[in-house]
């Protein structure tokens, strides 16, 4: 009996040095947890600190800019809000981009880069307008390859690709525009566009007609249309447009049918015939 009291003692005492022990262990935990956040906090509040002092001391003395946009370096810099006397980190190539593309939407990229300790280099890249389509209103929309507006114009520029039977009911500089079932296909025009720049043929094309979506039309050089019917298999459609004009004079008026690709044909045209 006194043996079975012994082994119930040693039993108890043995549970309660474990609890003992099992508690020391949890306050350590607990000690590790609370240094750590302190550590994680204070080193926030250093970087925090670091970064406002290097705002403050290190800031722009020489600036270059290379800018070869329609707008005026000083009010691009405005907009940035980055001048002499800036911090030298404070901006960024994103954060350029971000705060200039839907005021100055033909500007396609922004490059900043910082010279420790004073110098920076800021080049403003130009984007291009690829399409050029009417408004409700009649004025002419440019538009780049994401289909933003670029501007508003009640004049044609010729080196921008028209495009017929894509009327935009409203325009917004700065904006992309949304697909209308009535008045344009926006998914057709990239679907066409992006065919046609896999072929290379963007240099050459001058028009899209999307007047019938069951009869999309080409022109190239201003002078000879590729008739392609339906997006259906637009690539191979293009790719045997490619060779036909490859083998034919480029500087004659003329018409290419490639609705069948496997049977692509070839008509030259008198300069006079509207059939094109």
């Amino acid at each position: 009996m006194a043996a079975k009291e012994r082994r119930s003692a040693d039993f108890n005492k043995n549970r309660s040095s474990h609890s003992q022990m099992d508690k020391l262990n949890r306050r350590a935990k607990r000690r590790r947890r609370l240094r750590i956040i302190q550590f994680s906090f204070l080193a926030v509040i250093v970087l925090i600190i670091a970064a406002i002092v290097i705002n403050l001391l290190v800031v722009v003395k020489n600036m270059t800019v290379e800018n070869n946009t329609p707008y005026s370096t000083d009010e691009l810099l405005n907009q940035m809000g980055y001048h002499t006397g800036s911090g030298l980190y404070s901006i960024n190539s994103e954060k350029a981009l971000k705060l200039l593309s839907d005021k100055y939407p033909y500007i396609k990229s922004v490059s900043v880069q910082q010279h420790f300790p004073t110098g920076v280099s800021i080049c403003f890249e130009k984007g291009a307008a690829i399409f050029c389509v009417t408004s409700s209103d009649g004025k002419y929309v440019y538009l780049n390859q994401d289909l933003k507006v670029l501007q508003i114009a009640d004049e044609a520029d010729a080196q921008a690709v028209s495009v017929l039977g894509f009327t935009v009911d409203q325009a917004v500089v700065g904006q992309v525009i949304e697909n209308s079932d009535e008045t344009m296909d926006v998914e057709l025009l990239q679907e066409v566009y992006a065919g046609v720049v896999a072929e290379g043929l963007q240099q050459q094309l001058t028009e899209i007609d999307l007047t019938k979506n069951y009869d999309v039309k080409l022109t190239v050089n201003g002078l000879i249309s590729i008739e392609i019917g339906t997006s259906e298999n637009i690539q191979k459609k293009l790719q045997t447009a490619k060779l036909i004009l490859q083998r034919n004079d480029p500087t004659k008026k003329a018409r290419i049918n490639v609705k069948n690709f496997e049977q692509g044909r070839y008509t030259e045209l008198e300069t006079s015939d509207s059939g094109a």
